[in-house]
């Protein structure tokens, strides 16, 4: 669990950092307040939906798949020529 919580600072640091400086400063409250507004909208669905997984299978089954997902997302990351935002823009 504790690599979703690195995956999710390693999406919004950079996510953060190219808002700020691509976007006027007249709409930085606009921006990142709808930012943050989809974000917790969408928090809300895995948490549910892993909810109602964890009570079908049992909670080991469930941390070993999404562990296996993970680390295989990480692995074709790696293996791939993705460098990240700042070679995007």
């Amino acid at each position: 669990m504790a690599g979703v919580g690195f995956s999710f600072i390693g999406i919004m640091v950079p996510t953060q950092t190219f808002l700020q400086e691509h976007t006027p400063k007249e709409y930085f409250g606009r921006v990142f307040g709808n930012m943050w507004f989809i974000v917790t909208i969408l928090t809300v669905v895995p948490l549910l939906t892993m909810g109602m997984i964890a009570e079908l299978f049992s909670m080991r089954s469930v941390l070993l798949v999404f562990s296996f997902l993970m680390a295989s997302i990480f692995v074709w990351g790696q293996k791939t020529s993705w460098g990240g935002v700042t070679n995007h823009v």
